[in-house]
């Protein structure tokens, strides 16, 4: 017995030794933290001062604003007065001076178009003629079997009649090529044709029967009596049209028709597009113009068809969204990492950021409340989303409001932590105003503002919706910003509300708000998720008790530290201190710190944790249930989470 109380002693003497290496090793991570904290309370003291500087630059900057506004506004009451002026100072007189301007202009232009159609056409009908006269010319020389080498058969040979004979000897046209005079009987249509330049242009085309070779084929009649070529011209022709020579047979050529005084002009070539290419190296001369090696991701021009193809099938096309000054190679995970970035590009080009802002506390005197706005546009009805961010590790004043046990109660809304309420915009010496006075140089508070964005981003679009989320301090300004949607009554706002996702959300009231808000997110079909993860301590405090009389509302999706989910009315050892939950807290953390270690074997290497939240794991070894509260923890909930029911069985209802 005695052995045996020996041997307990001593392993109870090396488990305190090894607690003390511990506790040493934890006091010395303890002693850098805080190291790390004064470097950090520097670095915020210069950003503070770095702010103030900037705050009052932007002070003088609404000084000058404000100045170029009424400036603007005295020059428009100006220009109006004019304006006005200028318009009682028209008279009847004017308007008919502009009238008749207006005719003359009118009837000027289309004096000048017709003469400029009549100077074309004059310009034009001598050609045509000539055009039909050298053709009528060779047919006739074909038909009486005059031999190729005659001189007859050279272009200044031909007969044109005086009114349209050139000033200058003309070439041949090399698409008039001599035809032979075939044997046997010519298909032909007569054609007569009457022209009278200057004056109008008049044809009459008649078919006539089937013609000889042997019958007269030309008859040309030149008027003496007209002499001047730009007026008085008058050419009678009846001719036989050419037949299509041997060598254009079946080739869809059409011989121009003389008589219809027209020549089809040559076809248009067709334009090439640099851009459209069917080799991608020749694609590539924008990049080739100022570097000879890149590779460059295209996402605006890959459908996800492509991207799907792309990365189970080596010999997919990737000229499109891919361009690469080497051919590009590798094995199947090279192509998943390519995937990844056009994919996440793609869904990115999608979101549009709305902006970033710090809201003012007026309790704090400063700009303490922070939130992010930005727009999904891939889904139909687009969604805003509206994510409050939550504590930063290092920020006094932030974890001033966390620990802030005052409440406010608002007649027919109950209990709210007046912490959460300050942050959110509440003023002093003041309830919750629906409309207050935003003017440039005020204050801006988070409930006001985002409000008036939210209105006016969903008059733009009146399918969209939008949703509140945010993690620790946000999740709690999230719920009581619906809160006061509710208690202003904001009807058309809380219908466009789609849901609200908290992830580490605190305690922020008592019964009665728990009561109203679950009526008023039933009667405006309001999803309310409300996520907690394992151990974390935030969703615990302020304690659900008879003193302080914080609870929740609606029901809490808890997972374990495997990522397994179940729906709840309360999460497990709501209270935190337990000595029955003491040790499973312990042993939790224990667990988490070696799963920091093998999750990205286990999971995949996107879920390797860094040495930062390895010593935060450490020091959960001390404090049980901190570490849990990273955000870290909610963002594997949502991608390796799983729960036995269908989320859409948690809605209020």
């Amino acid at each position: 017995m005695v052995n045996y109380c020996h041997r307990q002693m001593k392993e109870e003497e090396a488990k305190r030794n090894d607690a003390e290496d511990t506790l040493k090793k934890a006091e010395k991570s303890l002693q850098e933290l805080k190291k790390k904290l004064v470097e950090e309370e520097r670095g915020r003291k210069s950003a503070v001062a770095a702010l103030d500087n900037a705050e009052r630059q932007a002070e003088g900057q609404r000084v000058l604003l404000r100045r170029a506004e009424d400036e603007l506004a005295a020059s428009k009451a100006q220009v109006l007065a004019l304006q006005k002026k200028l318009a009682e100072s028209e008279s009847e007189e004017a308007r008919e001076e502009a009238e008749k301007a207006r005719d003359r202009a009118e009837q000027e232009g289309y004096d000048v178009g017709v003469a400029k159609i009549e100077e074309a056409l004059r310009a034009e009908v001598s050609g045509v003629c000539r055009t039909y006269c050298r053709q009528v010319w060779l047919e006739a020389l074909n038909q009486a079997g005059v031999e190729a080498s005659s001189a007859l058969r050279k272009a200044e040979s031909v007969y044109y009649p005086a009114a349209i004979r050139p000033s200058l000897p003309s070439l041949p046209r090399p698409d008039l090529v001599p035809l032979k005079a075939e044997a046997g009987e010519v298909k032909a249509t007569k054609t007569s044709a009457s022209f009278e330049v200057g004056s109008e242009v008049s044809g009459q085309i008649a078919s006539g029967p089937s013609m000889k070779a042997s019958d007269p084929p030309i008859v040309i009649q030149d008027d003496p009596t007209e002499k001047d070529a730009g007026k008085g011209l008058k050419i009678v022709l009846v001719s036989h049209p050419l037949p299509a020579p041997a060598d254009q047979a079946g080739t869809g050529q059409e011989t121009s028709d003389a008589a219809g005084a027209q020549i089809d002009p040559p076809p248009p070539k067709k334009k090439v597009n640099p851009n459209k290419n069917n080799d991608p190296k020749e694609a590539m001369s924008s990049e080739k113009q100022f570097c000879e090696n890149y590779f460059v991701l295209k996402p605006d021009n890959a459908s996800f068809y492509d991207l799907a193809s792309f990365l189970f099938s080596s010999k997919s096309k990737t000229s499109k969204f891919i361009e690469c000054s080497k051919e590009l190679e590798g094995d199947f995970w090279i192509r998943w990492y390519i995937f990844n970035s056009l994919f996440a590009q793609k869904l990115l080009l999608k979101i549009e950021f709305l902006g970033f802002n710090n809201f003012w506390n007026d309790y704090l005197e400063n700009a303490a409340t922070q939130a992010i706005m930005f727009q999904d546009t891939r889904v139909c009805p687009n969604l805003i989303m509206v994510a409050f961010r939550g504590t930063e590790p290092f920020d006094p004043e932030g974890w001033r409001i966390d620990v802030d046990l005052s409440w406010y109660e608002f007649e027919g809304v109950g209990k709210t932590h007046s912490g959460f309420m300050k942050a959110l915009g509440l003023q002093k010496n003041k309830e919750w105003p629906k409309e207050i006075e935003q003017a440039i140089n005020q204050k801006k508070y988070a409930y006001y503002e985002i409000r008036q964005r939210l209105r006016e981003l969903l008059q733009k679009n009146e399918n969209a919706k939008f949703i509140l989320t945010g993690h620790s301090l946000g999740t709690a300004l999230a719920i009581l910003f619906l809160t006061v949607l509710a208690k202003h009554e904001e009807e058309w706002l809380m219908h466009k509300l789609e849901g609200v996702y908290t992830f580490g959300q605190p305690r922020v009231g008592d019964n009665q708000l728990g009561g109203y808000m679950e009526k008023k997110l039933k009667q405006y079909d309001v999803r309310y998720f409300r996520f907690v993860y394992c151990n974390d301590i935030v969703p615990r405090v302020p304690y659900d008790d008879e003193t302080l009389f914080f609870t929740h509302f609606g029901p809490c999706l808890y997972y374990n530290s495997f990522y397994k989910g179940k729906i709840l009315k309360d999460e497990p050892n709501k209270n935190y201190v337990s000595a029955t939950w003491a040790i499973f807290k312990f042993m939790n953390a224990v667990w988490e710190l070696i799963r920091s270690f093998i999750i990205p074997y286990t999971r995949g290497q996107e879920y390797k944790e860094n040495w930062l939240m390895k010593m935060i794991r450490i020091f959960g070894l001390v404090f049980p249930g901190l570490a849990e509260h990273s955000p870290l923890d909610y963002v594997n909930v949502t991608r390796l989470g799983s729960l036995p029911l269908d989320p859409q069985d948690s809605k209020v209802n």
